[in-house]
């Protein structure tokens, strides 16, 4: 079954989604300018909503560059040694979510004071997916055995295929560039929002310098 919506929402004045240079995006459609916003926006307005949060009443997704850190983080907590959990849950989340191929591409020389999580493309998985990785380490650790990472990820990602607990991945779906296997199909297809009218954007040469200049012209005199 496809149900399909068509909503009109009126917007005061503002700059709801901005391009690179930090202006209104905008779009050209029947031969004239309008205001736009992108499906991407849209998405992540409703993701962030705490109505959608409350009303489903199921867990939401985390997108985050930092999956490995999370994963250390949790297992601080249970006074597991960050010396010992941080190269196996980046070994673990590395060997999950990318292929060795896809690894050596990205791979550039080291930066002062770069980490390996910088420039790295977000993750987006559920928090069952976060917790199976914390209960794997966990388990490795209260056993001292070196944790079989690589039978762990084949059983995992065969779990995955197609499976999701976050209500956001099933309804907007994943693309893992690293791991096509993982990837959720969406089940709802947003397009981008485009104005009902016509919009013209004016351009503003106003600058800090002129504001200093504007406030100094009409200060009240002492």
């Amino acid at each position: 079954m496809i149900i399909e919506i068509h909503a009109i929402q009126s917007f005061p004045p503002s700059n709801l989604n901005r391009d690179r240079a930090g202006h209104p995006k905008e779009a050209i459609f029947g031969g004239v300018r309008r205001a736009r916003i992108s499906s991407q926006a849209i998405k992540r307005a409703i993701r962030t909503s705490p109505v959608f949060a409350n009303t489903a009443g199921l867990p939401i997704g985390i997108r985050t560059k930092r999956l490995a850190a999370h994963v250390v983080e949790q297992l601080a907590r249970d006074g597991i040694d960050a010396d010992w959990a941080e190269p196996r849950a980046k070994q673990t989340v590395d060997k999950l979510y990318t292929k060795e191929d896809a690894k050596k591409r990205n791979k550039k020389p080291a930066q002062e004071g770069a980490t390996s999580e910088d420039g790295a493309a977000p993750l987006y998985v559920s928090v069952a997916e976060t917790q199976a990785i914390v209960r794997f380490l966990a388990d490795a650790h209260a056993t001292s055995e070196e944790p079989d990472i690589q039978s762990f990820c084949n059983k995992q990602r065969r779990a995955l295929k197609d499976e999701t607990e976050a209500l956001d991945i099933a309804l907007f779906g994943r693309m893992l560039a690293g791991r096509p296997e993982l990837n959720i199909e969406a089940a709802c297809q947003v397009a981008h929002a485009i104005s009902t009218h016509e919009v013209t954007i004016p351009q503003s040469d106003f600058s800090p310098r002129s504001m200093t200049s504007c406030r100094r012209r009409h200060a009240a005199p002492r």
